[in-house]
């Protein structure tokens, strides 16, 4: 994988190679394999270089095939063995061991811009086609892969690094108001094109971005429309569709023998590493695999050790254990954050960064469980009350049959919470923070942004859960934050549930039986995951491991925490430090993005800040 960035002057000036090299260089911890300039004139693109695939063993970037069309990508496909038959129908030669990179070029010089209807995966990717004059750029369908630009005076400046763009002189440092807005009410921006800078945009997921002639145009490329519902499957065929699809996902996220996988106890992520373990095996004869859980034991008592310990010594894959409780809550804060693009509203970075650098250690490669509570776990009430409501008697007596079969109980169907929404019983609490400063919550209208955000729930009638959580804003920011823009390490994380395929064929199947609590997946693993595992039912962690602090007394992280002056247009210092005196955990949870906006703006913003507001702080609560 790689990181990529480039310059585009819309006058035909020259390009500064200085600054296009500095701007590279700066992607030297995403691609410590090489970093590499082109430049042409008035484009210029850059490239740092992370081998991850098998494949990747002769990928050079920037690549042309005619010294015409040229690219850099951060990309990893999914269905390249389908995109290669497409595209050798269309006239283009590939061979699978070639390099991403290449697939994306043939599918661009094939389709044009309407290529992305072709690619499936991870991918952030710039195309300069000299011949048509044109710069493309597009971003994968849920954002897994990160890419941002900027139109400053006469020059587009673009890439999937926040930093390097920085460096540009015609890039302010100015904040952006509504981003911080959005940062300290929901952790992070309602508006998916945002930065926190005013200068840099963030490209949306499933866009493309286009400039032309001098005109820049966004354009939204893919929809997660809603699914048909498959009712004419049998229980069987349901299973081994999901099967293929699920060993496909994991397939397409390897290519290599050298695999961590960050584990808990739990189905998601065990069923990942069985699976892999699986496919490493058959087409490598061996692979090095190990786990790695995150455990809280040293705070309360956590069960995800016994069972992460009981599937690796069933499926003979190491286990490493990362006691997380011995990290207090943003311990090290300003440090860490001063590494970050963005803040990022994380109580235990340290113990994140730190069980990161292990996992690296091992490889270059980790595959996550993110995320099957979103897409395999689905509250049954809402599809039996569509049966209900549409009188489908034969589909609603089927479902709770089958879910009476597979889980030997029956199904809630949450009467009460009917009656309670028939007589009108609205939740009428209003807790907007008033640590808010009132002049800028009026000036950007946040009480009512506030209670839009708050109030919304997905209108889906039997997957609210599902394509709630799939559209809303906060699943690209998820995966940003395990980029190696926020690890700093040359560490690539790949999440199989988050396949576009799978995810599309798990939202046409019907929710009971299959998707309570992860049904289809449970019967998929039956004899792969040893029967403690597949059987254990979803449970939460046992403790919250912040209220656990929290409750031992340890708030110095807020009791002393110092509020740079950039931060007191937004925020009441004197309100914050009365919430710190009363040591209330209900407002524990609201401070968070609030902690950590205030240790980003101490120690990433040096540009931002003049030496004078500096040393110009506040500091909350008591000594």
């Amino acid at each position: 994988m790689s990181g990529i960035v480039g310059l585009y002057n819309l006058h035909g000036a020259p390009i500064p190679q200085w600054l296009l090299r500095r701007m590279a260089d700066a992607l030297a911890f995403r691609g410590p394999d090489a970093q590499t300039v082109w430049s042409q004139d008035f484009i210029g693109l850059g490239h740092a270089l992370l081998r991850t695939t098998d494949e990747a063993a002769s990928e050079q970037q920037p690549l042309s095939f005619d010294g015409k069309v040229w690219i850099i990508a951060d990309a990893r496909l999914d269905g390249r063995a389908e995109l290669q038959r497409k595209l050798a129908a269309h006239g283009s030669q590939v061979a699978l061991a070639r390099p991403d990179v290449e697939f994306v070029l043939h599918a661009y010089l094939a389709w044009g811009e309407r290529c992305v209807d072709h690619l499936l995966g991870d991918f952030a990717f710039a195309i300069w086609d000299g011949k048509e004059q044109t710069l493309f750029c597009a971003r994968d369908h849920f954002g897994v892969k990160p890419f941002y630009y900027a139109h400053v005076g006469k020059t587009i400046l673009f890439g999937n690094t926040l930093a390097p763009l920085r460096l540009h002189p015609a890039v302010s440092e100015r904040l952006d108001d509504l981003f911080i807005g959005d940062f300290l009410l929901f952790g992070g921006p309602q508006d998916t094109s945002r930065t926190i800078f005013a200068d840099l945009r963030r490209l949306p997921p499933a866009h493309t971005l286009t400039v032309r002639g001098g005109r820049t145009v966004e354009k939204c490329y893919w929809q997660l429309a809603e699914q048909e519902l498959r009712h004419d499957c049998r229980a069987t065929e349901y299973v081994e569709q999901f099967q293929h699809l699920f060993r496909q996902a994991v397939a397409d996220r390897l290519r290599t023998n050298r695999v961590a996988v960050w584990m808990s106890g739990g189905l998601d992520s065990t069923a990942i590493a069985a699976t892999a373990k699986q496919l490493l095996t058959e087409t490598n004869g061996s692979c090095e695999l190990r786990g790695f859980t995150t455990v809280y034991s040293t705070l309360f008592a956590d069960p995800e050790e016994y069972y992460a310990g009981a599937f690796g010594r069933a499926a003979s894959i190491p286990v490493s254990f990362q006691q997380a409780g011995t990290y207090a809550p943003f311990s090290q804060g300003s440090e860490l954050e001063a590494h970050h693009p963005e803040p990022s509203g994380e109580p235990f970075l340290a113990a994140f960064l730190a069980q990161a650098q292990e996992m690296q250690q091992h490889g270059r490669v980790v595959l996550t469980g993110l995320d099957g509570d979103s897409v395999l776990n689905e509250w049954s009430r809402p599809y039996l009350k569509t049966l209900f409501q549409t009188q489908q008697w034969g589909r609603l007596l089927r479902a709770i049959g089958q879910h009476i079969w597979y889980k030997r109980e029956i199904p809630q169907v949450g009467f009460r919470y009917w009656l309670r929404n028939a007589v009108g019983a609205q939740d009428q609490t209003d807790d907007f923070p008033t640590w808010i400063e009132p002049s800028f919550a009026e000036r950007y209208d946040l009480r009512e942004r506030w209670a839009q955000f708050s109030q919304e729930r997905c209108a889906h009638s039997f997957r609210p859960h599902a394509y709630g959580t799939l559209r809303s804003p906060h699943w690209p920011r998820v995966f940003e934050t395990h980029d190696e823009a926020f690890t700093r390490l040359p560490l690539e994380f790949r999440h199989p549930l988050a396949d576009v395929r799978l995810i599309k064929f798990l939202l046409a199947v019907p929710p009971v039986p299959w998707m309570s609590e992860k049904e289809i997946l449970r019967q998929a693993m039956r004899g792969v995951l040893p029967e403690i595992i597949r059987r254990r039912p979803k449970t939460a962690l046992a403790a919250d491991p912040l209220l656990t602090h929290w409750q031992r007394g340890e708030v110095n992280w807020l009791r002393t925490l110092q509020l740079p002056a950039l931060i007191t247009p937004y925020v009441r210092p004197n309100q914050i430090a009365h919430i710190a005196q009363q040591s209330e955990a209900a407002q524990l949870w609201q401070l968070l993005p609030l902690i950590s906006l205030a240790h980003w703006l101490r120690s990433a913003t040096g540009a931002i800040s003049k030496p004078s507001e500096v040393t110009n702080e506040l500091t909350i609560g008591c000594r």
